[in-house]
């Protein structure tokens, strides 16, 4: 009794009444027998014809119907899909209302859900014969200003084809903006379908990581793949899918192997080295960006990363000097694994990084790779000043994992390394490998606990670092040694810190080692991400910079104005970089003293101290201009000549910013310098540098503006 009432409802003429007779019709249609529905097919059919009308609502409840008949048999499906696509596809290449558009995309993306539930292989679908005119039209959409179009267009892809899609835009486009957008896009999509991305996209990607070059090669026909891609969009790829856990276990393997490949290649490559760092990089991206978001803990990469690295490391340091891939122990190469390993360390808990350290001290000093699953000879693993320098420069990948670990972790056997640690820093020959040791000797002390077993231990390298050879750079090595040391004492305010800044002052009019005490305190008060920064655990005590510049300054001052003028620039240089890293009120209450000496900076001949300097002058005028104006007669023509410092385009380009700053200056101060300034700045305006020009325009503007009511 009830279809007829239905059908007999279908046919009114009001739009609601057919409405809500589709709908019921759409739900009885799920429920019913078949045998219900045969007298009343050809009418039904008839008003589903709404499909091709212009009233949206009819069209979607037509469609609802479509979409449980589809669902009832599999060839009542084909029939549907056969019947309905062709339709629905010439009226969306039709100039439409894009809510009419969009009700004809929800009903492709119900219809693709019904046949979906018969045919599982894509291989047996009734949609094979539409699947490029409908991948043609949608994609067309994807680019529309409607949101609510694009939107219902990406729901009505199948993700598979999708990401075929978008990955072969990412691996043939040219367009490297179009390349980029691209691979973001396959980065959110790995996010909800990470078993796609896998068994889709990281293939593809793999067969161009084998390939030489950067072009793929199909292993399984041998034929080349029709595009070429660069090695590095292959890898940035990577990295942006990175957004599963289990995308991450599939891709880090992958990229370990590939490195491997490469470095087994015997530097076939022309540009092996920097392939080898590209990858690493890759590496270090996704462990960073993983960790950071909480994707992958630090304990996966140490388990499964960290030591695969260690093994292409040591294969490459310890093999023989023919058979050697340089590549894989290179400076970049060596600094971004650092940063891997610092990376890892410092995220993991006390007692996975005390077992990690263990592991680390136990290859140093034992030659015991046990936890790399791989025998490396003790007698080849040698840890000395004397070794070669590709095994000596190891130590930074030893500085990065002992000073990277938590305040809580003691480092392991701290006692047998500190003076393995303190020979190679002050002894070795390779400048890299001991400053690397110098670092590590100075994270380890920064650490440990206090108590007298510190102290001790600081005393027994104070009469030891001294003890310097006859060989050239053996005292500035163990300059450099304390320098590192000092940073190490004055970060955590130890009470020895004021005997080893006495030091350093006493070397300042060494004739051998007096610049590098200068710049020494740089190294005292700069950041470095390595080793002995917040994020690497450091222990240090608030305000350690203002302290050592209130305590160092009066002694610079006094020491230069009383040193031979040959030293009087190394007292200037050190007093430079304690200014440069001081908070500005304590620099305004010591301007008044300091005046004098940073005048006198600009005359010196280090171009260091003079861009220094100048920052600092910049700086100072702009907040503390009433002292600044005591200085503008010895002030303006050094800025001037400074203009003209043909050694330095930033020295040139900072004493222009100095010179317009003088412009705010009181205008009585300033105002008698403007014809000077202005006739030599014509110069500045013609440089060859084109940011000079650009600075020296602006400067000039300033000057000619003063006295005018514009300004």
């Amino acid at each position: 009794f009830c279809f007829p009432l239905l059908m007999e409802k279908l046919s009114s003429d009001i739009t609601d009444a057919k409405i809500d007779s589709l709908l019921t019709l759409s739900s009885c249609l799920e429920e019913y027998h078949s045998n219900y529905l045969v007298e009343h097919l050809e009418p039904l059919w008839t008003n589903c014809s709404h499909l091709t009308g212009s009233d949206v609502k009819l069209m979607r409840q037509c469609g609802r119907i479509l979409q449980a008949v589809a669902q009832a048999t599999e060839p009542a499906c084909h029939r549907i899909i056969d019947w309905t696509f062709p339709l629905l596809l010439e009226q969306l290449t039709q100039d439409i209302e894009v809510s009419h558009k969009k009700n004809i995309i929800h009903i492709i993306t119900n219809l693709l859900r019904a046949a979906k539930t018969f045919h599982r292989h894509p291989a047996d679908s009734p949609l094979i014969k539409y699947k490029e005119a409908v991948s043609t039209t949608l994609f067309s959409f994807l680019a529309n200003w409607s949101s609510t179009l694009c939107s219902v267009t990406v729901e009505c892809f199948m993700v598979q084809l999708l990401v075929e899609h978008v990955t072969s835009i990412v691996l043939g486009s040219k367009e490297a903006s179009l390349s980029h957008i691209s691979s973001a896009a396959l980065s959110q999509l790995s996010r909800n379908y990470p078993a796609i991305i896998i068994s889709t996209v990281l293939p593809l990607l793999e067969m161009h990581l084998k390939a030489e070059e950067g072009s793929a090669m199909d292993i399984d026909n041998n034929q080349p793949l029709t595009t070429p891609v660069s090695h590095q969009c292959v890898l940035n790829t990577l990295g942006a899918l990175c957004m599963d856990e289990s995308i991450i276990h599939e891709v880090i393997p992958r990229l370990i192997e590939h490195v491997q490949r490469l470095c087994n290649e015997m530097n076939s490559h022309k540009d092996f080295q920097s392939q080898v760092c590209a990858v690493f990089q890759c590496i270090l991206n996704i462990v960073e960006g993983s960790i950071q978001k909480g994707i992958t803990s630090a304990a996966y990469f140490k388990q499964s990363l960290v030591p695969d690295i260690m093994k292409i490391v040591l294969k490459s340091a310890l093999s023989d000097p023919k058979e050697r891939t340089t590549g894989a122990i290179s400076k970049d190469v060596l600094d971004t694994i650092a940063a891997i390993l610092r990376t890892v360390t410092s995220n993991l808990d006390i007692e996975a990084a005390r077992n990690l350290l263990e592991d680390f001290v136990g290859i140093y000093l034992d030659g015991n790779s046990s936890f790399l699953q791989e025998t490396v000879d003790k007698k080849c693993l040698q840890f000395e000043s004397t070794s070669p320098w590709e095994q000596t420069q190891l130590v930074s990948l030893l500085t990065a994992t002992l000073c990277s670990a938590r305040r809580e972790v003691t480092v392991p056997r701290h006692s047998e390394l500190i003076p393995r640690l303190q020979q190679i820093a002050c002894h070795c020959d390779y400048s890299r490998s001991a400053e690397s040791g110098a670092q590590c000797l100075a994270g380890i002390i920064n650490k440990l606990p206090e108590g007298d077993e510190l102290t001790s231990v600081v005393n027994g390298l104070v009469s030891k670092i001294w003890q310097v050879s006859e060989k050239e750079g053996s005292l500035k090595r163990a300059t450099i040694t304390w320098l590192w040391l000092t940073k190490a004492l004055v970060i955590r305010s130890h009470p020895l810190a004021p005997l080893f800044i006495d030091k350093i002052l006493s070397l300042l009019v060494d004739k051998n080692v007096g610049r590098a005490a200068g710049d020494g305190f740089y190294i005292i008060m700069a950041d470095y991400e390595e080793v002995m920064s917040i994020k690497m655990h450091v222990n240090y005590r608030m305000m350690y910079r203002q302290r050592l510049f209130m305590e160092t300054s009066p002694k610079l001052i006094g020491g230069f104005h009383s040193a031979k003028p040959e030293f009087k620039h190394h007292y200037l240089c050190a007093l430079s970089h304690l200014l440069q890293w001081i908070p500005k009120q304590v620099l305004l209450s010591e301007v008044p003293n300091l005046m004098p000496l940073l005048v006198q900076s600009l005359s010196c001949d280090e171009q260091s101290l003079k861009l220094s300097t100048l920052q600092t002058m910049y700086s100072l005028v702009l907040d503390a201009p009433e002292i600044i104006s005591r200085q503008v007669t010895s002030l303006v023509p050094m800025l001037l000549g400074l203009t003209k410092f043909q050694l330095s385009m930033k020295v040139r380009m900072e004493a222009l910013k100095c010179l317009g700053a003088l412009t705010t200056l009181p205008h009585h101060v300033v105002y008698p310098y403007k014809t000077k300034v202005c006739k030599a700045l014509a110069d500045s305006v013609d440089d060859k540098k084109r940011l000079v020009r650009k600075e020296a325009v602006k400067c000039r503007n300033e000057w000619f503006l003063l006295g005018s009511s514009v300004r």
